[in-house]
């Protein structure tokens, strides 16, 4: 005498998964229904972004970039202070420096003039350096270096920062096609954009400063 025989249905849907087991006979007509359910689930979608339908997956690829990219942040950073105290150039905190905005003023000082004293020209070189490096400084590592020979059209934040620099000081320095970003900062807090009264803020008003002057250098 033959068994009994099944068959077992399975439906994988976008949020659900359909299950079915049924009893066949031997010309495999059903004969009974044995179980029948539907599982839901959230197809991958991360609960916080279910708006947006974002993957759980597209979320931890997120977070292990943003990882990455501050480790190898981290790692370009400590590389540039060990390659500035093996040619000889002094290590200097931004924490040290007595006045606010030093770095800028020392940057536009360099591409203003030649730095006589060796000492000191040593110092400005590695607080420039250095603030460069935290504030988008390096070119694209995806060119090539030959395209620095080249001439290169300015970039957009740069135009929106020279039109800023000439509203604060129409003065020679903001009308320069040449100034850099560092002069054109510097200009800009020369005629008191630090202490414009749309920047004031009650606490912190040094660190939102530095972050409506960053996202143009």
């Amino acid at each position: 005498m033959r068994g009994k025989r099944y068959r077992i249905g399975i439906d994988v849907g976008l949020n659900s998964v359909g299950l079915a087991a049924v009893e066949v006979s031997d010309e495999n007509s059903p004969v009974r229904l044995l179980n029948a359910q539907s599982v839901i689930h959230d197809g991958g979608v991360d609960p916080q972004k279910n708006k947006e339908a974002i993957t759980r997956k597209n979320m931890s690829g997120v977070a292990r970039r943003t990882r990455r990219m501050r480790r190898r942040k981290r790692e370009r950073l400590h590389k540039l202070d060990m390659l500035l105290g093996k040619f000889g150039y002094p290590v200097i905190e931004p924490e040290s420096l007595d006045k606010p905005f030093e770095e800028w003023h020392v940057r536009a000082e360099l591409a203003t003039r030649y730095i006589e004293d060796d000492e000191l020209r040593r110092e400005s070189i590695s607080i420039a350096l250095r603030h460069m490096a935290r504030h988008r400084g390096w070119r694209n590592p995806y060119r090539q270096v030959d395209s620095l020979i080249s001439d290169n059209p300015y970039s957009k934040q740069y135009g929106e920062l020279k039109e800023k620099a000439k509203a604060y000081n129409d003065d020679a320095t903001a009308a320069e096609e040449e100034s850099t970003p560092a002069q054109l900062v510097v200009a800009m807090l020369d005629a008191g954009y630090a202490e414009a009264p749309r920047l004031r803020w009650r606490t912190g008003s040094k660190n939102r400063m530095r972050k409506a002057i960053c996202r143009y250098v």
